[in-house]
């Protein structure tokens, strides 16, 4: 989930330059920890979780529950936009081996602020 919202803002990034108008960025995955797992209020990736309906943005930081190794390595970052995290089913059959989870979809849009 991290690395995911860290990819939407190398986007918002790159979008600030002339001429680029925005971007996309997909997660695909039939992990339902990712839609489906909403963390209690004292989980330390609770700022990064995509379950279905949040709405993520400005600074993300971890929770006090994680570890220093994980913070050494994961920086803190903000976000520009709000991203809603919607999950849509694929045509994909194929399904997770340990709980049947279907491959799921989640896209970000970013826009530029250029326009």
């Amino acid at each position: 989930m991290y690395n995911y919202w860290k990819d939407v803002r190398r986007i918002e990034v790159v979008s600030n330059f002339p001429d680029v108008e925005g971007g996309l960025a997909i997660i695909i995955t039939n992990d339902k920890v990712y839609w489906d797992n909403i963390p209690n209020a004292t989980s330390g990736h609770l700022p990064f979780s995509t379950y279905e309906g949040n709405m993520i943005g400005g600074n993300l930081s971890w929770g006090k529950t994680i570890g220093a190794n994980v913070k050494g390595s994961h920086t803190d970052f903000r976000l520009d936009g709000n991203y809603p995290c919607h999950w849509k089913d694929t045509n994909i059959t194929a399904t997770a081996v340990k709980d049947k989870s279907p491959f799921k979809y989640m896209i970000s849009t970013v826009t530029s602020d250029n326009e």
